[in-house]
């Protein structure tokens, strides 16, 4: 049986510069009907050997910024986690 696994993309953003994406394949997938609220409460729970995950999207965010993209899926997720952020820390 194979275990999870990390499949990796190098891209050009809009101004040449590198974007690497990592695509995960494993049992741990969450399901499409979860609602990007409960995704973001998960996010704000969640840690990894790197670090906190509210971390992981937000350089995520800022990282496709700084090449020039724009990911609305991305940038709407991110409003989401930082609000949550904020009212669970009232």
């Amino acid at each position: 049986m194979q275990g999870p696994r990390a499949s990796y993309f190098d891209r050009r953003g809009q101004r040449g510069q590198s974007v690497g994406l990592y695509i995960y394949e494993g049992k741990n997938l969450i399901d499409e009907k979860t609602s990007p609220a409960e995704r973001a409460a998960m996010v704000l729970k969640a840690r990894g050997i790197r670090g906190s995950n509210f971390d992981y999207v937000k350089m995520i965010y800022e990282g496709l910024g700084s090449v020039g993209i724009n990911d609305p899926a991305v940038s709407e997720f991110w409003q989401i986690v930082k609000e949550q952020s904020a009212r669970a820390k009232i």
